[in-house]
């Protein structure tokens, strides 16, 4: 196994009209390991997916998936990529 970084999101925030589900989120994803989502309904689980699979862009902060930028169209990335 390597720690090597696979998803990389930094400060990413998200809102939705006038509400914020994702404030300054940063999480770095290691290749090899398995992460588990737990929460309440509307915190922001789904968003964040959505964030990672490009489906939707944040409003503020930084991503890269692979080593690629979260906001590059590259569809071959959902393909490494279990949701």
């Amino acid at each position: 196994m390597t720690d090597e970084t696979i998803i990389q999101l930094d400060n990413i925030s998200k809102s939705y009209l006038n509400k914020k589900v994702l404030h300054e989120i940063t999480l770095h994803f290691k290749r090899g390991t398995f992460y588990t989502l737990i929460g309440k309904n509307g915190v922001g689980k789904s968003t964040l997916m959505r964030l990672i699979m490009r489906s939707e862009f944040p409003d503020m902060g930084e991503g890269r998936i692979f080593n690629l930028p979260l906001t590059q169209d590259n569809g071959s990335m959902n393909d490494k990529i279990g949701y």
